[in-house]
């Protein structure tokens, strides 16, 4: 009786079928509707940041190298399909395919450590601050 007279106590009291799930009734089971929690905000910020950065480094490929990837890479589509569409033997597909790889494996690098590089503080040498002396 004190709690239902606090200034404190809520105006209205909930039950806890209130507080569950939804269900629903699919092919004659009962499921329960749960949000999906997988997908932190913060994770898909960094995902976003890395798309566009790895958008960035495959736009910088010479023309002969961004095409090779997007079908094999992007588009997932074979060796030999890529080299039909764009008029290439297989080699040369898999050779470009390889050389365009490592291009954006090497910007996709220096992007990474040039990000997470502090800044060198001002009078302090550059050869201390890595270590070399």
């Amino acid at each position: 009786m004190m709690r239902r007279r606090s200034v404190f106590a809520p105006a209205r009291e909930l039950s806890l079928e209130e507080l569950m799930p939804a269900k629903q009734n699919v092919d004659g089971q009962m499921t329960i509707q749960i949000a999906d929690w997988s997908a932190l905000p913060e994770d898909q910020l960094l995902n976003a940041e890395l798309k566009e950065t790895l958008d960035d480094a495959i736009a910088q490929l010479p023309d002969s190298y961004r095409p090779v990837m997007l079908l094999r890479d992007v588009e997932e589509l074979s060796t030999q399909e890529t080299a039909q569409i764009l008029d290439l033997s297989e080699d040369v597909v898999r050779t470009r395919l390889h050389r365009a790889r490592l291009s954006v494996r090497k910007l996709l690098d220096e992007r990474l450590r040039h990000r997470h590089t502090p800044p060198v503080a001002s009078g302090e040498p550059q050869g201390e601050r890595n270590g070399i002396n």
